[in-house]
């Protein structure tokens, strides 16, 4: 990959200052030049972020469209709602197996290329890979053969009052319980690229998954298939999951092969990790599951639907920026964590990490929550999407989006746990979150309804980010919380300030717009006034995340001049 013209990596990596004394030049020095002679994070942060936002920008924006389509095209009779039932199973699998692989393999394919062992990071990553496909054709033929049972453990009622329904279900199960063999290569490949420092296709994976899956709910919309092409898009469209990221295997020279090996003890070591890491997703996916289960149950069914769609904007407002940021940084993570010499440089590179990701995830929840029911109205008030689903989907959102900064949280700082090679303190704390989770969501489900299942789950959350922030800063001493309270609480007053104006914004051009297209244009219209805002006043302030922003403007800016040279 190579670096963009006229950017100077070492004032994007001046921002992260390794070490805290005067010999942070020289060991930037030394950290470039051995770089350049071949450490697997050679092309780390230098405009890896703003790649990895665009591409996630493109992939979550054609996710919220597809969500649109489906909902405008075939939401009669309940029928996305049992459409979302029947992809519990994949993206379950699929939300495991990503996690697993990113932070075990990641740090395991680092240590190996940081020794200059090309050859025996390829063998590993073909004897994971093999491994990892067996298990999931296991799981899949076991899918096939169980899907009645199974659908009728999720809705039980269903069965009975609409046996139609159900049968339609159980179909959708079958076609798409393969697409969990194309999610296993692509987070394999995934692991790979990102490992070399290549965050691109990974992010981008999505674009042509979505579009392909709008493509066939289009053909089901016209009498074509009906809610089951959806599911048959879906299957066809998690293959590009795995094709887009070839061509960068084959630019790094990297063979993609399936091998199988039990006696190799790195993958034995790996396996060891990826247990824990696996529970962990599991774990998360499984309070996912209550949610949907319980919400299926309440009347109406489209109450599952909203609920969904809620969690898919909350996961938007955060996967554009703040897993961008998290996902760049874990080879760094990585690293620091790998060579051990300097804890200095670890606590260095964890707390900045940390106030990146609360510089762009507290202007995104405390504008996500503000502007939740236009958010929501914008987004999916189209066909059979009503506005009594707008208001109850922004119901649920209100409390999805008070957990973004947790979710932010529980999600870096498990990344470096997994860096530092400790499984069981992430483990421990998703076990406890997800009881908090399923406790809640029994107790709350009947007064709140849907706003009792979210509100759960951002329980869930901020517990689990509360356990992994203790052990971090009392016990490894890595997390430097004070210097981390301080910048947070400049952020929250110009995050504050900038979701303010957006509201007042809002608010003064919305009753001048007397046609749906215009108000959603006043809603983009609050939305960037608010970024603008927020970034003059940070840089005003002066919080040290902005120079990070601005190497990465101006690493833009050069690619656009050298683009149009």
């Amino acid at each position: 990959m190579r670096r963009w013209p006229g950017f100077e990596a070492s004032r994007l990596e001046s921002y992260f200052a390794w070490g805290s004394g005067g010999t942070g030049l020289q060991d930037l020095g030394q950290t470039v030049e051995r770089r350049r002679a071949g450490r697997a994070t050679s092309r780390v942060l230098t405009g890896s972020a703003v790649a990895v936002a665009l591409a996630t920008l493109g992939s979550k924006f054609l996710g919220l469209l597809r969500d649109v389509v489906l909902t405008d095209r075939l939401s009669t009779g309940g029928a996305v709602s049992l459409y979302v039932l029947a992809s519990v199973v994949p993206l379950t699998v699929f939300a495991a197996v990503m996690a697993s692989i990113s932070t075990v393999f990641i740090p395991s394919v680092a240590s190996l290329l940081q020794q200059g062992d090309h050859r025996r990071a390829e063998e590993f990553a073909a004897n994971l890979n093999g491994a990892a496909t067996l298990a999931v054709t296991i799981l899949v033929v076991l899918l096939e053969i169980f899907a009645r049972p199974f659908v009728g453990l999720l809705a039980s009622s269903l069965r009975a009052e609409e046996p139609a329904a159900f049968a339609t279900t159980v179909g959708m199960v079958r076609i798409m319980a393969p697409l969990i063999l194309f999610y296993t290569w692509s987070a394999v490949a995934g692991g790979v690229l990102n490992s070399y420092g290549y965050f691109g296709p990974n992010a981008a994976m999505g674009i042509p998954q979505n579009l392909v899956i709008i493509g066939a709910v289009i053909i089901g919309s016209l009498g074509f298939g009906g809610i089951r092409a959806a599911a048959w898009g879906s299957l066809i469209g998690t293959s590009t999951t795995f094709l887009i990221q070839v061509p960068a295997l084959r630019k790094i020279h990297f063979h993609f092969r399936w091998r199988l090996d039990l006696r190799d003890p790195l993958l034995r070591r790996a396996a060891g990790l990826m247990g824990p890491a696996m529970a962990v997703a599991l774990a998360n996916q499984a309070a996912l599951l209550v949610d949907r289960v319980l919400a299926f149950g309440l009347q109406p069914r489209s109450l599952i639907t909203d609920l969904t769609w809620a969690l898919r904007l909350q996961g938007f407002a955060y996967g554009v920026l703040g897993y961008s940021v998290a996902t760049v940084l874990y080879p760094r993570l990585a690293e620091a964590a790998v060579e051990g010499s300097d804890p200095a440089r670890l606590r260095e590179v964890v707390t900045r990490g940390i106030s990146m990701v609360n510089f762009v995830t507290l202007p995104t929840m405390m504008g996500l929550f503000v502007l939740r029911r236009p958010i929501m109205a914008a987004v999916f008030q189209h066909g059979d999407f009503k506005p009594a689903d707008t208001v109850a989907g922004a119901y649920a959102l209100a409390f999805f989006a008070l957990g973004t900064l947790s979710f932010a949280w529980m999600d870096y700082l498990s990344r470096t746990l997994y860096a530092l090679r400790n499984t069981k303190v992430p483990m421990g704390a998703t076990f406890a979150g997800v009881a908090v989770n399923i406790g809640l969501d029994l107790l709350l489900v009947r007064p709140m309804r849907q706003g009792g299942l979210a509100l759960g789950t951002a329980s869930a959350w901020t517990f689990s980010a509360l356990i992994l922030a203790w052990f971090l800063h009392r016990r490894t001493g890595v997390l430097d919380l004070r210097r981390i309270a301080g910048a947070a609480t400049r952020m929250a007053i110009t995050a504050a300030v900038s979701v303010g104006l957006a509201l007042g914004v809002y608010d003064a051009f919305v009753p001048l717009a007397h046609r749906e297209l215009v108000s959603v244009g006043v809603l983009v219209l609050a939305v960037v006034a608010a970024v603008v805002v927020y970034l003059a006043l940070a840089f005003a302030l002066r919080i040290p995340e902005t120079k990070f922003v601005k190497v990465l403007f101006q690493a833009v800016w050069r690619r656009v001049r050298h683009a149009s040279a």
